[in-house]
């Protein structure tokens, strides 16, 4: 039986590596963008947006 693939919650994409955290997934391309983002740029609000799911499950579970 094969694995399940995650969807990375940030691109979407389906991805077999990267991080997973309380079975959500990060793949490591998102991973790197995310690390390397500066707090002013518009992407890094867009990421945040894409984080929250995680944040309230991580939240939740305190």
């Amino acid at each position: 039986m094969a694995a399940k693939l995650k969807k990375c919650l940030l691109c979407g994409k389906e991805q077999e590596q990267g991080l997973l955290i309380l079975e959500h997934a990060i793949c490591s391309s998102c991973e790197q963008k995310l690390v390397a983002a500066k707090c002013e740029a518009e992407t890094y609000q867009e990421m945040l947006t894409r984080l929250y799911p995680l944040s309230r499950l991580i939240l939740s579970k305190a």
